[in-house]
Parts: C-alpha cells; structure tokens; sequence
C-alpha cells in the first residue's frame, strides 16, 4: 500500500509542478484533471485500459501468440438470441484482487462500453476505434 500511495503523491508532485511551470490555474487541493485536458494527458488509469485494449485485439487477433494468457478470457456464447450484446462472460463471484487482474479488467471494459474485437479489419482500424470511444468518454 505505501508503494502506491508513493507513485500516487509523485504523480501529484509532477502535476503540480506542470500546473506551476505552465501558469494553471488550479485550485490548492482540488483535482488535477483540468492540468490533464490543457496538457492532453491522461490518466494513468486510463492508460493501462487502452493499452490493454490494444493487447486483447492483438492477442485475439493471432498478433500475439499467448495461449496461456487467452486462457482467462471467458467469452460469452449466446445459445439464442438476446439484447445482451457482452462479448465476455464475467464471473459474479469475483474478488477485489482478481478484479482487477489484467484479464477482468479488459473483459469488464469492453463489456462497459460494447467493444467489439472481432469488427475491424486491421489493428489502425481498432486503434483508431478505441480512440474515438475514449474521446467520447471525457
């Protein structure tokens, strides 16, 4: 916990100094994302999710050849036709580590927002797709 609690103060420290170096006006102890949308950074949460994104297709796409990985992928075989569109099946019983193992976290995401790995032809495609749906969440 200290070491997270670290990298989350120097992240903090480093924003604070763009916010200073830069002229942003930013409010003592308020939230950094304004720093974030006038630099066109994001979070490193955010990060991680489109990195992992771009993982998922590279992997399902035979980019990548990880069986052992493709293993935790649990996807969602509708035997008849419904309005749930989920292209993983998740499992309810789940615990707070195993959440947010890498794995859970990309089928949770893609779930969330509908993310279809199997529709573009080509990575630029996906990557230009991923783009878009992450511009529209801000």
């Amino acid at each position: 916990m200290a070491q997270l609690y670290g990298h989350h103060t120097k992240l903090q420290k480093f924003l604070r100094f763009l916010s200073y170096k830069y002229s942003i006006p930013r409010v003592p102890h308020s939230s950094y994302s304004p720093v974030l949308s006038i630099l066109n950074l994001e979070t490193l949460e955010r990060h991680r999710l489109r990195l992992g994104l771009y993982f998922a297709y590279k992997l399902f796409s035979g980019i990548i050849n990880c069986p052992d990985f493709l293993f935790h992928f649990s996807f969602h075989v509708s035997s008849r036709s419904t309005r749930i569109r989920n292209t993983f099946y998740m499992n309810m019983k789940i615990t707070n580590y195993a959440k947010n193992c890498p794995s859970n976290r990309i089928m949770q995401f893609s779930n969330e927002l509908n993310i279809d790995f199997f529709v573009s032809p080509n990575f630029h495609f996906f990557k230009t797709f991923c783009n878009l749906v992450f511009n529209n969440l801000s």
